[in-house]
């Protein structure tokens, strides 16, 4: 198997600290760089665990795109807010809820900034002005909603995958550590289904 050392980085999770002397990796006889963030299939992971940096990336990037798509629609004189959201729900959304199957069971404020950023843009009102008035002027909902309904589905698809399938038994050791106390994808699932009223379904299916 050939492996490129120059994409192939270590990052150890951990709470931060400085990592210990003996902490070193190698690849034959090639060392290979220990990272504190290492990008893989288009998420930021961080040795402390944190998405922090992830959805900051992903709303950066989202932003851009909505001041490119009411730029472009100001040019055409289009002010539609159909034809906006149209665009902005194919082009912006999925770039704010990538891979929220693993993180979207909560709010995040970094994210939903975004969407209100564009409803409040496309309404031309104040930042200011109350959120809920917003949403129920144009007949929208928090991205909140979206991202929690595809980390469901995603455990639906989960609890019918075969046994001997990686993300079944990776699904099995997260469920055992949940168990034990620790706090994991299935610990934030379960809290998910108990806010919203399913604290009775099963978890391990």
């Amino acid at each position: 198997m050939s492996v490129s050392l120059e994409k192939t980085k270590i990052i150890v999770f951990s709470n931060g600290g400085i990592l210990s002397r003996t902490e070193k990796w190698w690849y034959g006889r090639e060392r290979l760089e220990v990272v504190n963030n290492y990008k893989y299939l288009g998420l930021l992971f961080s040795s402390r665990l944190s998405l922090s940096a992830a959805l900051a990336e992903f709303a950066a990037k989202a932003r851009n795109s909505t001041f490119e798509i009411l730029r472009t629609l100001k040019r055409m004189g289009w002010k539609s807010p159909r034809i906006f959201f149209k665009l902005f729900d194919a082009q912006v959304v999925p770039m704010l809820v990538y891979a929220s199957e693993m993180w979207g069971f909560e709010p995040h404020d970094v994210i939903e900034k975004v969407h209100l950023l564009a409803c409040k843009s496309i309404l031309n009102v104040p930042k200011r002005t109350p959120n809920n008035m917003v949403y129920s002027e144009l007949g929208r909902y928090p991205l909140y909603i979206t991202t929690a309904c595809r980390c469901l589905k995603y455990w639906f698809k989960l609890l019918k995958r075969p046994e001997q399938m990686y993300c079944s038994k990776a699904y099995k050791m997260l469920y055992k550590l949940h168990e034990k106390g620790y706090t994991t994808w299935v610990s934030q699932i379960k809290f998910l289904l108990c806010r919203n009223g399913f604290g009775h379904v099963w978890l391990f299916g």
